[in-house]
């Protein structure tokens, strides 16, 4: 979701949660601290984090150019090649541990997801102090979950 969303619902998001991938909520990786701060010294309009997509974006332009030059190939026609070489991945990424599952199983070739891999991070939007948040709004965006991402604590709506 779009770091301006606050502003954009004006204000409506607060208690929103959410849980996907990385996207410049929480500092997984020395990576994420180096892409969140180049991303912002070379944007200055919205959105104001990369979004979640974007985190993944970025891992999987360095993950493929590993791939490839592990396979020798980049093209098409060597796609056996280049999969097999994806399997063997094991890249620390912005987004965290990034390894792929084999062709054989039942979610072939996918990311492997948990402790030590690929985080799925549960975050809310919570009101910013002194209406100091993200873009200029007065929300900002919290990991809450897992612990060792956290950067806040979830907030339970009042009428919950």
């Amino acid at each position: 979701m779009s770091p301006s969303y606050w502003g954009d619902t004006n204000g409506s998001a607060l208690y929103d949660s959410t849980a996907y991938t990385p996207g410049g909520v929480a500092t997984v990786t020395d990576k994420t601290k180096h892409l969140i701060s180049k991303y912002r010294n070379t944007y200055d309009s919205r959105p104001a984090l990369p979004m979640y997509m974007g985190v993944g974006s970025y891992d999987a332009v360095y993950v493929y150019k590993q791939a490839a030059e592990s396979a020798g190939t980049v093209r098409t026609g060597d796609i056996d090649n280049i999969s097999d070489a994806l399997e063997k991945t094991d890249y620390m990424g912005a987004s965290g541990r990034i390894q792929f599952t084999s062709g054989d199983t039942d979610y072939a070739h996918d990311v492997k997801y948990g402790k030590d891999k690929q985080p799925m991070i549960a975050r809310q939007w919570q009101k910013a102090e002194n209406g100091n948040g993200l873009a200029g709004s007065g929300g900002k965006k919290v990991a809450v979950w897992p612990k060792e991402y956290a950067t806040g604590k979830h907030q339970a709506p009042p009428w919950v």
